[in-house]
């Protein structure tokens, strides 16, 4: 049986997705409320759970492509569909070259944006510099304030966590992210992903208005998918799952809850469905560890053993919310970063005592931390760690 709709897997062009007829799960509206009249906003999320998405979205709709938006909640709400100069940066694309080729690489990123423009490429100029001009020349060119979009902003900083060569990394960084601030009144809005929060980073020692808005429980939903949403986005598609596991519609989403739900990111989020694995088993008609497989991060190995984390003992695990606000070459930040990366999800809050208690969010992370993460240690070092 032919599937009921074309699966953005892998994908996170706001526009390809539209133009092409791939299932869209509208966040517009939380998007919209997001923006209000704040200038500057930090949103973290784990790997492949939306927020490349988000930004480009965030892109389409600062450059006024209102044709994009017909029939999403945001057109409900915007009126002038106002055309902002962007500039984007994806630190991912990065995170892999060498110190030496980092500001070349991020340069690079430029390019396509002074072009645009009619700016000149000066690659000899540092990348703040670039940035600088590149602000000023647009502001001057069309009288609009620049938006800024920056994903996944400390990928280059959690690739090199460990190696000794961090400071480097955060320079050649800071460099670009200090501009932020000093442009501050030629900039329409700046909106930044990750998954960690690195302290001694400009973005967040410079910029005072930073809205981190990570664990606000109006923005817990921005990225992720809600039982309400899998519902009403694939209810065809759990009806052949359901077909295929001879099982009722509630059976199989009961399946799907187990496998695939149970993040939450603040303190009263609603349960959040880890998008990559929802759509990989719709594709796929398994409920496979999608997530889990795709890759596990390296410095999230390196850490576990750093801290000679105990992997059969992790969890539950009590926080304060106080620790959640941790840099993670921060000794104590390994249950911190283990939330931030996804790999843990709050699963309780006591309002008397402001404590949250993290555990596995579901059956994919819990069984992929054992199968997955547990091949990286034996039993003689577990044994040792114990001991000390």
């Amino acid at each position: 049986m032919a599937a009921p709709h074309k699966y953005p897997t892998g994908r996170a062009d706001f526009e390809s997705i539209i133009n092409e007829g791939f299932l869209y799960v509208d966040k517009t509206e939380r998007m919209y409320e997001m923006i209000g009249d704040r200038k500057f906003v930090f949103l973290s999320r784990p790997r492949r759970f939306g927020k490349s998405l988000l930004v480009n979205t965030l892109r389409a709709y600062f450059e006024g492509k209102k044709e994009l938006f017909k029939g999403l909640k945001i057109s409900q709400y915007e009126k002038d569909w106002i055309q902002y100069p962007v500039i984007a940066f994806d630190m991912s694309a990065v995170k892999d070259e060498t110190i030496a080729d980092m500001p070349k690489a991020i340069g690079l990123q430029f390019e396509e944006f002074e072009k645009k423009y009619s700016i000149p490429v000066d690659r000899t100029l540092s990348n703040g510099v670039r940035l600088l001009n590149f602000i000023k020349s647009v502001k001057a060119q069309t009288g609009k304030n620049v938006v800024v979009l920056i994903d996944e902003y400390d990928a280059p900083l959690n690739a090199h966590l460990h190696d000794g060569k961090l400071g480097e990394v955060k320079a050649i960084l800071q460099n670009l992210y200090q501009q932020l601030k000093v442009c501050e009144k030629d900039e329409r809005f700046v909106f930044i992903t990750g998954i960690s929060k690195f302290s001694q980073v400009s973005i967040f020692s410079t910029i005072n208005n930073l809205t981190k808005i990570s664990m606000w429980d109006n923005f817990s939903d921005i990225c992720g998918i809600t039982k309400d949403e899998l519902i009403t986005y694939f209810r065809e598609d759990i009806e052949m799952l359901a077909e295929k596991f001879k099982c009722s519609f509630e059976e199989i989403i009961e399946k799907l809850k187990f496998q695939y739900d149970g993040y939450h990111f603040s303190e009263n989020s609603p349960d959040i469905f880890n998008p990559t694995s929802i759509l990989n088993a719709f594709v796929e008609k398994k409920l496979d560890n999608h997530w889990f497989e795709t890759a596990t991060s390296s410095y999230i190995i390196e850490h576990l053993k750093r801290h000679h984390a105990d992997i059969l003992k992790l969890v539950p695990k009590k926080l304060f919310k106080e620790d959640f606000d941790v840099s993670p070459e921060d000794y104590d930040s390994l249950w911190p970063i283990l939330y931030q990366a996804g790999y843990l999800t709050i699963k309780d809050f006591d309002e008397e005592r402001c404590i949250f208690t993290l555990d596995y969010p579901n059956n994919e992370v819990r069984i992929g931390m054992m199968q997955n993460m547990l091949k990286y240690y034996n039993v003689r070092t577990i044994t040792e760690w114990k001991a000390e």
